[in-house]
């Protein structure tokens, strides 16, 4: 009785084990070079299939479904194979461009496997993924015109030339040689690519000269991966004459106004004592 029940387990365990083998061209590996591909740029995905049959198969052919995601294949979306020998393994590759217009994220390509075994047809469906995104590119730029031994306002540009937006930005002014007067953090948020923001930060310059205002900036790219990046923004610093004879700042009028406002004063009270003076010599003719 025992030796029965032992056999017909070792009768199971073979035919499982038959079962495994029947559906044993499998997908051992898929890689993507690079990683994340920008948009307007080319991805080699690569699937590797492994035959643990007992038997060779023929006619192997993998097909990517590209009709729901923004990618194009280069050349074709399928790959073929004569035939996979057992115990040994293929390489199907794929060369694919990213849409130049697609926007950031992943994206699941269905994949049929279709292979012969016997003059039997077998067919296998799977899924892969590519990451489509690439790193926003910031540039920095100020056109203040700075005064020494003064308060100014340093506005910075701030413009994304990426082609993905950068997200959760934060903008730090460095306190190097000058003193800060206003916060040293502006937070922007998200910044579109082909977009520009603007920050402005107070402060206090000692001396005429070229100055390179340190950035820090923060942000985080379409896939959530942290970035911390230090930027320089050089402005030249003038004193109040040099701005003027430049024509960077206008000469104040205000002497010349008060000037005018004391002359007509004068005049007024000039006036006015003629007036009382014209009126006494009146009165006075008018008695006699």
């Amino acid at each position: 009785m025992k030796s029965k029940k032992l056999t017909k387990i070792a009768s199971l365990v073979f035919l499982i084990g038959l079962i495994a083998n029947v559906s044993a061209l499998t997908i051992q590996d898929v890689d993507t070079n690079p990683s994340e591909v920008a948009p307007g740029s080319v991805v080699k995905v690569e699937i590797e299939m492994e035959n643990n049959l007992d038997e060779d198969v023929q006619d192997v052919s993998l097909v990517l479904d590209l009709s729901d995601v923004p990618l194009a294949p280069v050349t074709t979306s399928e790959d073929y194979f004569d035939e996979i020998e057992k115990d040994d393994d293929a390489v199907g590759i794929f060369n694919l461009i990213a849409e130049a217009d697609s926007e950031a994220g992943t994206y699941k390509i269905p994949v049929e496997l279709e292979y012969f075994i016997n003059d039997e047809k077998e067919t296998k469906n799977f899924v892969i993924s590519v990451t489509i995104n690439s790193k926003p590119e910031l540039v920095l730029s100020t056109d203040s015109v700075l005064l020494k031994n003064q308060k100014n306002e340093l506005d910075i540009k701030i413009t994304n030339i990426g082609l993905s937006k950068a997200k959760l930005l934060e903008v730090q002014l460095q306190e190097e040689g000058f003193d800060i007067l206003s916060a040293t953090k502006v937070y922007i948020g998200d910044l579109e690519n082909d977009d520009f923001d603007a920050v402005s930060f107070d402060v206090f310059l000692k001396s005429a000269s070229a100055v390179s205002f340190p950035i820090i900036l923060h942000y985080r790219d379409s896939s959530n991966k942290e970035f911390t990046e230090q930027k320089f923004v050089t402005a030249k610093v003038y004193s109040l004459e040099e701005a003027q004879a430049l024509g960077l700042r206008q000469k104040s009028n205000t002497r010349f106004y008060v000037s005018v406002v004391i002359c007509l004063i004068v005049l007024w009270l000039v006036y006015r004592f003629w007036k009382k003076r014209q009126k006494r010599k009146k009165a006075e003719a008018g008695r006699s």
